[in-house]
């Protein structure tokens, strides 16, 4: 009998901790803004699937929406076509702004002109530390 109330009893908290985890999440996703984050990259192929997978499902963990915009400094590899791939896979809102001798992208990654905006440097392996997820 006693074995029975303790089932009941906890039965009843893990359902009152799941309502309230799913609450948490909800008011979680209305209240934060979109993260965004700006991937500059050079011959990454190595890097890139992993660091846009990543940001990906971080934020789809949270609940929360991630906007990625990869910057192509002139890549020769396979970089352009993963991120191609991965804009059609993952229906994110995935940005891809290439790079010319005519047409030089730089965003101005001043924190006091927009705090929100990460900027990244695939090359550097400091700025990998920004990642939520993060390899060594």
């Amino acid at each position: 009998m006693v074995q029975g109330l303790f089932w009941i009893v906890g039965t009843y908290m893990l359902g009152a901790a799941a309502v309230h985890a799913a609450h948490r999440r909800f008011v979680q996703r209305s209240e934060s803004g979109d993260r965004h984050y700006i991937l500059y990259s050079f011959n990454d192929e190595r890097h890139i699937e992993w660091a846009v997978r990543s940001l990906s499902l971080f934020y789809w963990l949270q609940g929360r929406s991630v906007t990625i915009t990869v910057i192509d400094e002139g890549s020769t590899d396979h970089t352009l076509a993963i991120v191609h791939s991965l804009s059609r896979q993952l229906g994110l809102d995935l940005c891809y702004v290439p790079t010319t001798e005519d047409h030089d992208v730089t965003l101005s990654s001043d924190p006091s002109q927009n705090s929100d905006i990460i900027h990244i440097r695939l090359r550097h392996p400091e700025d990998l530390r920004k990642l939520p997820l993060q390899y060594n």
